[in-house]
């Protein structure tokens, strides 16, 4: 798996300034940019990146949650799968 300081990087690499194009190098025009130019292309390319991954979080989260809901002690066994609790399920998800 690729670490999230490593998807940032790349990210940030494949949007070079190339002045001479009044270009970034991921096709965006530059001329008409508003506000700031390049700074500001790269800005919103961060921006939009980071509020991707928090909804991938919070998407996970959700269902982490959902699982975690079904696999509900009942003595001390699990409901969902039978198996005694801790079940696998929730060993791996960890406990809330």
């Amino acid at each position: 798996m690729t670490e999230p300081g490593q998807v940032l990087t790349d990210l940030l690499a494949a949007h070079t300034y190339l002045p001479q194009f009044m270009r970034c190098s991921c096709g965006d025009d530059l001329w008409d940019h508003p506000k700031g130019g390049h700074p500001a292309h790269v800005a919103l390319v961060v921006e939009q990146h980071t509020q991707g991954q928090t909804a991938r979080v919070v998407e996970l989260e959700a269902a982490a949650t959902r699982v975690r809901a079904l696999h509900t002690r009942d003595g001390g066994y699990c409901k969902a799968c039978d198996r005694r609790c801790p079940c696998p399920t929730i060993a791996a998800l960890g406990t809330l």
